[in-house]
């Protein structure tokens, strides 16, 4: 006779996206962003200064009350901003935020018609703290459970300067969320001038390609050799505009912050 399985039921489930897979309101990836195959996010390479961004989504049925924590081990070793994501033709893109320097607790109930709440999640960790593995778990109690998603961040050796969002990519909302890296990428590759501050309103546009910028200006950290072997191939990018895969410029980045500096000049 087959064993009986124990199905444990929870009210609500807590799931973590980078920062190219945004969610609608049904709490699955929108359509401009389900190309290749979703990358886990358990275990994420971020660089000591500068920000890392994720999707954090909260599922449940319409209704469903719920209260957000996210715990840090070492507690408060990464700064922390949170911003609900607000929809637009059912594709989230402005930001509200929460709180900055959120711990917690958050609480919220998932709107009528809809099936998840969708944030923003904004780390950033000093350049001075210590290369290691450090924990970073969004907690939700709902009903009478925890759900905790576990994630471990590794802290890298390669360090940035934080930039300010104060600059639009100028791609639709209804474009792969990767557009706005790849407006940085274009820009560094083909030596473009620099787009003008327009300061407004955080958006999940300006926070990308922000994230972008800060991942490129480490480029000039290496040495000539090691930008050309990491870098796609300036000149066929310039001329067609070559798009990396879904989830591509993330490859692209762990290549390049984990790549050794060049050593000081003598």
């Amino acid at each position: 006779m087959l064993p009986l399985l124990a199905v444990v039921w929870f009210a609500a489930q807590v799931e973590v996206y980078s920062e190219f897979r945004r969610v609608g309101p049904d709490g699955e990836i929108v359509k401009p962003d389900q190309g290749g195959t979703v990358r886990e996010v358990l275990s994420p390479a971020i660089p000591r200064g500068g920000h890392a961004s994720f999707h954090l989504v909260v599922k449940g049925t319409a209704g469903t009350e719920y209260t957000l924590y996210i715990g840090q081990n070492p507690e408060q070793h990464g700064r922390l901003t949170l911003y609900r994501e607000i929809f637009t033709g059912g594709i989230p893109d402005r930001l509200e935020l929460v709180t900055a320097g959120f711990q917690g607790p958050y609480n919220g109930k998932i709107p009528e018609g809809r099936s998840a709440d969708v944030f923003w999640m904004d780390i950033e960790y000093p350049a001075t703290v210590a290369v290691e593995r450090v924990k970073v778990e969004p907690q939700l109690w709902a009903g009478s459970h925890w759900i905790v998603y576990p994630m471990e961040v590794r802290l890298l050796e390669a360090r940035l300067k934080p930039l300010p969002a104060d600059r639009d990519p100028g791609v639709a909302i209804d474009a792969r969320a990767e557009s706005a890296a790849f407006v940085a990428l274009r820009q560094h590759l083909c030596e473009l001038p620099p787009l003008k501050r327009s300061p407004g309103e955080p958006t999940i546009r300006r926070l990308i390609y922000r994230n972008a910028l800060e991942t490129l200006s480490y480029t000039h950290q290496l040495t000539a050799e090691r930008q050309t072997a990491l870098m796609p191939d300036a000149a066929a990018y310039c001329k067609a505009a070559i798009e990396l895969p879904y989830e591509g410029f993330l490859r692209l980045r762990g290549q390049i912050l984990q790549a050794k500096p060049a050593p000081p000049a003598k």
